[in-house]
C-alpha cells in the first residue's frame, strides 16, 4: 500500500520503506528471503536501493533455536540427535533462507547411512 508514496515522497520516506520491505521479508520466512536474496542479485532489474537493502538478507537470515535442529535431525533420521552425534555445537556456523549449519561429530556406532 505504501510503494506508490515511497516513489513519489522519495528520500528519507524511501530509505524507511526499503528499510522495512527488507524486514518484512526476513520475518515473512524461508520463501520471501529467498526473493529478496533474488532481488538483491539483480542490479539489473531494481533500483540501487532496494538492491542494496535487500542484499542484507544474504549474510542476515534469522537463525532458528536448536531445538529446533534436534527435532528435525531426529524426524530426518528416527532417532534423536545424541544417538547419532557425540556433540553438536549449538550455535551455528552460518544461517541462510532454509537451512544453518553446526559443528558436530559423528559417533563410532552411528548407522552407516549417515556417514
Amino acid at each position: 500500500l505504501s510503494a506508490p508514496l515511497c516513489f513519489s515522497w522519495g528520500g528519507v520516506y524511501r530509505k524507511w520503506w526499503v528499510e522495512r520491505l527488507a524486514d518484512t521479508f526476513r520475518r515473512l520466512g524461508p520463501a520471501f528471503i529467498k526473493l529478496g536474496q533474488w532481488i538483491g542479485a539483480r542490479p539489473d532489474l531494481f533500483p540501487p536501493d532496494l538492491v542494496h537493502a535487500m542484499e542484507s538478507l544474504h549474510q542476515n537470515a534469522p537463525e532458528h533455536s536448536f531445538g529446533h535442529t534436534a527435532e528435525e535431525i531426529e524426524r530426518a533420521f528416527g532417532v534423536p540427535w545424541k544417538d547419532l552425534f557425540e556433540e553438536v555445537e549449538r550455535k551455528p556456523l552460518g544461517s541462510g533462507s532454509i537451512a544453518q549449519v553446526h559443528k558436530a561429530k559423528i559417533r563410532r556406532d552411528a548407522p552407516e547411512s549417515l556417514v
